[in-house]
């Protein structure tokens, strides 16, 4: 099937929309066109059944190259998926109904919901409606909205448009990088631990010092595009100059760890963050713990190395008990 999104992103500096297009197929992949003022500014491929993502940027004749796992690929091509997002929403246990009402001529139903868990990967804290047509239950509307940054960046989703029979073949999903486009990039985001380490060094350097205040994709982004911005100003660098291929994979790493830590939290692993208090310099504070065994926690410490630990000796790291 075929849908639109818009994206709007509200900063204390301004607001930016994006409109996409997905094209999405069980028997050849993903691909998302992005538009912004009406002009295409990347192309987005998934092939059904590989481990990596292409994604094209015209306007600079270079393309971006990514590595995944299975179970995280997966996890990304769903992130906007109305599959998965319909599935979030049917899961949720509390709810508000908001009746029916007629869009576009389709008479629909709805929901609401609002919790601290939903859209765990995109905000710190999210909620939105779904609106399925009476006749098929199929979804018509789908509108979501969410906080990140302790507040300071607002998103909204809008999904509609739905086709439900495009006509997709093959060719739709190749996407036949031209002879004169240069990687921009090549990164890893598998959701190891090896690739989630990396995600926050390349973050660490990119903002001398600092991890970021939370993992979700909103506050990661804001901060380190924040921080490549003060890096270009202190070199004396045009604001129009793209990044060098290292600048960008450091920036782009992150994701992998953002992505690795919102379904942690929808494992319900007791998955706890400090990286508003911890930087490279607290060697032996706990960055990042989950539940790997009903006695075991893993960490991430502040210098980045990794123990697997009991719950008294985590309980003796962070300095306070864990509750039973």
């Amino acid at each position: 099937f075929v849908h639109r999104m818009k994206m709007t992103v509200q900063r204390p500096e301004g607001s930016k929309d994006v409109e996409m297009t997905f094209y999405r197929s069980t028997e050849y992949g993903t691909r998302r066109d992005s538009f912004y003022n009406g002009e295409l500014i990347t192309q987005l491929y998934v092939g059904k059944d590989v481990d990596r993502s292409v994604e094209l940027i015209p306007s600079q004749k270079k393309y971006i190259k990514a590595v995944f796992t299975e179970a995280q690929l997966k996890e990304i091509t769903e992130k906007n998926d109305p599959k998965a997002i319909v599935k979030e929403f049917m899961c949720c246990k509390q709810y508000k109904e908001l009746g029916r009402k007629t869009i576009n001529g389709i008479e629909v139903e709805g929901i609401e919901v609002d919790n601290d868990q939903f859209g765990a990967i995109l905000f710190e804290k999210g909620k939105g409606c779904l609106w399925a047509a009476v006749d098929t239950d199929l979804p018509v509307l789908i509108e979501l909205e969410g906080s990140s940054a302790g507040g300071s960046v607002q998103m909204s989703l809008t999904l509609d448009g739905f086709n439900w029979a495009p006509g997709l073949k093959a060719e739709d999903f190749d996407p036949n990088i031209p002879p004169d486009y240069t990687v921009m990039a090549e990164v890893d985001m598998s959701g190891s631990i090896e690739a989630v380490i990396k995600g926050l060094q390349g973050f660490a350097k990119m903002t001398q010092g600092k991890y970021p205040s939370n993992l979700d994709l909103m506050t990661a982004g804001k901060e380190i595009s924040e921080a490549y911005g003060a890096l270009r100003e202190s070199q004396g660098r045009d604001n129009q100059d793209p990044p060098t291929q290292e600048e960008m994979e450091d920036m782009l790493t992150i994701q992998g760890a953002c992505v690795f830590y919102g379904k942690l939290i929808k494992e319900d692993k007791d998955v706890v963050y400090y990286g508003d208090k911890v930087t490279p310099q607290d060697a032996d504070m706990v960055l990042m713990r989950w539940k790997i065994s009903d006695e075991q926690y893993r960490v991430i410490f502040g210098n980045l190395t990794t123990r697997d630990v009991s719950q008294d000796e985590l309980a003796e790291l962070e300095g306070q008990p864990l509750e039973q």
